[in-house]
């Protein structure tokens, strides 16, 4: 993730925290995915230190809405999961999923 400019992330080079990713669907349920992001300095940008169960590909086909947040549960940021069923489809395929 890049040019994140709140404050709901720490920004210390090689530092990772633990986020949720949060998917929301239409009914007003909520699943939430654990995972881990690493800050690196020199690109001001945060990765992934592991990738998501698959179960997050089948939630993020269904959701309407996905959050992130830090540990503390603030919002980091949210989109739209419009067009996520089309584009889990096209990841399931391309990487055999």
């Amino acid at each position: 993730m890049n040019e994140y400019g709140g404050n709901a992330l720490g920004r210390v080079d090689d530092r990772s925290e633990p986020v949720i990713f949060e998917i929301r669907f239409r009914d007003g349920s909520l699943q939430t995915f654990q995972a881990s992001m690493h800050y690196f300095g020199p690109d001001e940008a945060w990765s992934m230190n592991n990738p998501l169960p698959l179960a997050f590909l089948d939630a993020f086909a269904r959701g309407d809405i996905l959050a992130l947040r830090n540990a503390a549960g603030t919002l980091v940021d949210e989109w739209s999961l419009a067009g996520s069923a089309v584009a889990s489809g096209i990841m399931r395929e391309i990487c055999g999923y």
